[in-house]
């Protein structure tokens, strides 16, 4: 049966990917966030915490950012913790209330 032109039986496949393509977009501003939030910090790996040769210092060393060489620990305590998921929760108020200790 034609529909506007169409043939029927092609409107529930394009239906499905318009569908798809919604999925898509709507995980595609997380996707982004992660990015973003990877490269800014390989760029401050970049900048704190490699020596880089022909400076014989960090570049955050060289502009007076920085006294030190950074470590990866510092880096890392600069990233927000991470909340523990309502999983982990549940499982320790379980076992709380079962007596059991570890």
């Amino acid at each position: 049966m034609l529909i506007g032109g169409m043939n029927g039986t092609f409107l529930p496949a394009l239906s499905n990917s318009r569908i798809a393509a919604n999925r898509r977009r709507s995980r595609t501003q997380d996707d982004t966030d992660n990015h973003i939030a990877a490269i800014a910090i390989y760029f401050m790996h970049y900048n704190f915490c490699r020596v880089h040769q022909t400076l014989r210092v960090t570049p955050a060393m060289e502009a007076g950012l920085s006294n030190h060489v950074w470590s990866m620990e510092e880096l890392c305590e600069l990233l927000p913790k991470q909340e523990p998921s309502t999983k982990q929760i549940d499982n320790a108020l379980f076992r709380k209330a079962l007596g059991d200790v570890a």
